[in-house]
C-alpha cells in the first residue's frame, strides 16, 4: 500500500511540474531534474547533462532558464554550482505529498476491530 501511495504522490508532483513547464513553454527534458529537486535532491550541471542528454552549454542555459522562471535556486560559482528546489517547487511537493502517520496502531488504545466489550473481557 505504501508503495502505491508514494507513486501517487510522485505522479501528482510530476504532473503539476509538467503543467507549469508547459505554461511557461519550457523544454520538457528538464522535467525529471525538476521533479528530483522537488523531492529534495541537489542538482548539478553534470547531472542535467546526463539526464537530458545535452551539451554543457545547453545544460547551463536551460538550468539558468529554470532559475529565471523561479523553478530552481542556484548556489555557488560556475563549475561548483548546485541547483535546488525553489520555494515554488517545495510548495508543489508539500501540497501533493500525503502525510502519513508513524503512530503505532497498537499503542493508540482500541484497534479498529475491537469493541469496548472485548477490552473489558481481557
Amino acid at each position: 500500500m505504501a508503495v502505491a501511495e508514494n507513486a501517487d504522490d510522485a505522479t501528482r508532483v510530476w504532473d503539476e511540474i509538467e503543467k507549469i513547464m508547459s505554461q511557461r513553454h519550457l523544454n520538457d527534458r528538464g522535467l525529471s531534474v525538476l521533479a528530483d529537486a522537488a523531492f529534495g535532491y541537489k542538482i548539478r550541471r553534470n547531472h542535467y547533462m546526463k539526464s537530458a542528454e545535452v551539451s554543457e552549454q545547453v545544460a547551463s542555459r536551460e538550468l539558468k532558464t529554470m532559475v529565471d522562471h523561479g523553478l530552481l535556486t542556484s548556489e555557488g560559482q560556475t563549475k561548483g554550482r548546485i541547483y535546488s528546489a525553489s520555494p515554488m517547487l517545495r510548495e508543489i511537493y508539500s501540497r501533493n505529498y500525503e502525510r502519513r502517520t508513524s503512530v503505532d496502531p497498537f499503542q493508540q488504545g482500541l484497534l479498529p476491530f475491537q469493541s469496548m466489550a472485548t477490552v473489558d473481557a481481557s
